[in-house]
């Protein structure tokens, strides 16, 4: 009988953020959860701040249900050549390395596993993560709610064929670096028209904030809020016109594209 519901290899960022996302929405206790971390000093602190077991023994791997695999993507084919003796058909893989396509992961079996491809956001860091999904044909209905229960400990989850999830990494994955690169040139020219950086940090921070909760509380288009915005002939007009007329818009289209083409080159797809 298995002993764990659930190993995390690899208690990074995302790796620590689905730890304490199960923990806190209790979908496992800590007694259920095991982690397998490297780095000693890491080790360490995850035992002490969640309680769980967290050995850098990939035997644990034997006593679970399901495998996170959350390390860096270019260390996946060599992890999964090492665990594959640990692993029973039964043994559902979960993984969140960008690129990495559901053959990938297969390829570096021995054995027809139920395989799960996910790829959530940074925001899961402080639970409003949004994850794409998607499965190879060995998991069960059960596995498949299982696993998007596990990601809904971190935010939002949509289900999609596995065709779309480098569109996914393009647009959701990467995109709260967009976001960052937005505030980023807001608080630049806050600053240069003489605002102080905190005086910028609460005028642009508070500014996204509220534009944000004013697209989810009303049910308005973000265009239609522009509009309303945007009165004729006044500054905020002045504005948008300099960004229509450097074709913004379609930049970030472009960007978006970009991204969407290197995960498929990444991916080999």
């Amino acid at each position: 009988m298995k002993k764990y519901e659930l190993c995390i290899i690899g208690t990074g960022n995302m790796g620590e953020a689905v730890l304490s996302g199960v923990l806190k929405k209790k979908l496992f206790i800590s007694t259920e959860i095991s982690a397998i971390e490297i780095d000693s000093d890491k080790r360490k602190l995850i035992k002490k701040q969640y309680g769980i077991t967290c050995s850098n023994n990939f035997s644990l791997i034997k006593s679970s249900k399901r495998i996170l695999l959350a390390v860096k993507p270019q260390n996946i084919d060599s992890l999964l050549k090492e665990i594959d003796k640990y692993l029973s058909r039964e043994t559902l893989i979960l993984s969140i390395a960008a690129g990495k396509t559901i053959n990938d992961i297969k390829k570096n079996l021995t054995k027809e596993l139920p395989i799960i491809r996910i790829m959530p956001n940074t925001p899961a860091l402080v639970g409003l993560g949004v994850s794409g999904i998607c499965f190879n044909d060995k998991v069960t209905s059960k596995q498949k709610k299982d696993a998007v229960k596990i990601f809904k400990s971190i935010g939002k989850v949509l289900i999609f064929s596995e065709d779309k999830m480098n569109n996914v990494t393009a647009v959701s994955g990467s995109g709260p670096a967009y976001v960052f690169y937005f505030a980023e040139a807001l608080l630049e020219s806050a600053e240069s028209l003489g605002f102080s950086k905190k005086e910028a940090e609460e005028l642009v921070y508070g500014t996204i904030e509220g534009a944000l909760l004013l697209i989810k509380k009303t049910s308005s288009s973000p265009s239609l809020l522009r509009e309303k915005v945007t009165s004729k002939g006044g500054t905020t007009e002045a504005a948008l016109n300099i960004l229509d007329k450097n074709k913004v818009k379609n930049i970030f289209k472009k960007a978006i594209h970009a991204a969407k083409n290197r995960g498929s080159q990444l991916s080999g797809s």
